[in-house]
């Protein structure tokens, strides 16, 4: 379900305010509250633990191999592939991906998804640059 984040924190502070004006006890609000972050899947401990779960803990770099460490206890490897140098950059960025996607092959899937694109825009490029060179 899509929710809008600043609706859903107006919802918030009106209950807020009805609190702060005298029209619901303390424990009615905390049982709106709760009634509202359990429809929309906005538990603050949920989000925290999803946040959580990006914080970077350490980073070893031990060319071929590159090893985060994250919030959550659990570590990405990746290894730079043969014939490629070793990058810090490259090594941090491919970790994350493969920790936001879940493994390698899906990330390869999702850029070898846009490579089409990329080839034929390339190759209009070429005919426009090649159309202006002969006028």
């Amino acid at each position: 379900m899509y929710v809008d984040v600043s609706a859903y924190n107006g919802l918030l502070r009106s209950i807020d305010y009805m609190l702060d004006a005298g029209n619901i006890t303390p424990i009615m609000h905390d049982l709106i509250v709760e009634a509202i972050r359990n429809t929309y899947g906005f538990r603050q401990k949920d989000r925290n633990a999803a946040m959580n779960a990006f914080d970077v803990q350490k980073v070893i770099f031990n060319p071929p191999a590159t090893i985060v460490f994250w919030g959550d206890g659990t570590k990405t490897i990746v290894l730079t592939m043969s014939g490629e140098s070793f990058d810090m950059y490259h090594g941090f960025t491919a970790a994350l991906a493969k920790k936001v996607y879940g493994n390698s092959t899906r990330v390869r899937k999702i850029v070898h998804s846009f490579e089409d694109s990329y080839h034929k825009n390339l190759e209009k490029k070429r005919e426009a640059d090649k159309n202006e060179q002969r006028n």
